[in-house]
């Protein structure tokens, strides 16, 4: 059996307590039974459980001029200088290109590096910086 790093273990947890996290890995694009929150909502939330565990972190605001904004999480574990991006909604790029691609295949998470550039070659964005999430107590 495979050992699990902090991280895969945060990455279980909170596809353990929340819902909506595995809405999108399991349920999306069917929204039928929960309704998908922003992408902003979700990189906060899995931030908030992140730093309970000892995982220091920050969001980054990715701007597209096709696709609008795009929140994700950059964490890293306690001790270790290695930065990892976590995207709980990257599945909605599925069809960005048309004709539209089976949205399971992007992984959710989409976990990758954090070396300032986003994976997915079907959206591009033309700015990406850390950021604090919109204000919605409005």
């Amino acid at each position: 059996m495979p050992v699990l790093t902090a991280t895969d273990e945060l990455l279980l947890a909170f596809l353990d307590s929340d819902a909506d996290a595995r809405g999108w890995a399991f349920l999306f694009p069917d929204e039928s039974e929960w309704e998908s929150p922003d992408c902003d909502v979700m990189s906060v939330r899995f931030l908030e459980l992140a730093r309970t565990r000892g995982f220091a972190g920050h969001l980054i605001r990715a701007d597209s001029d096709a696709e609008g904004q795009h929140w994700f999480a950059v964490i890293r574990e306690t001790g270790s200088e290695r930065e990892m991006a976590v995207d709980w909604t990257a599945r909605q790029f599925y069809n960005v290109r048309q004709p539209a691609d089976d949205p399971a295949s992007i992984p959710c998470p989409l976990v990758f590096e954090w070396r300032h550039q986003y994976p997915l070659g079907v959206v591009e964005f033309e700015s990406m910086a850390p950021s604090r999430p919109p204000d919605r107590s409005t």
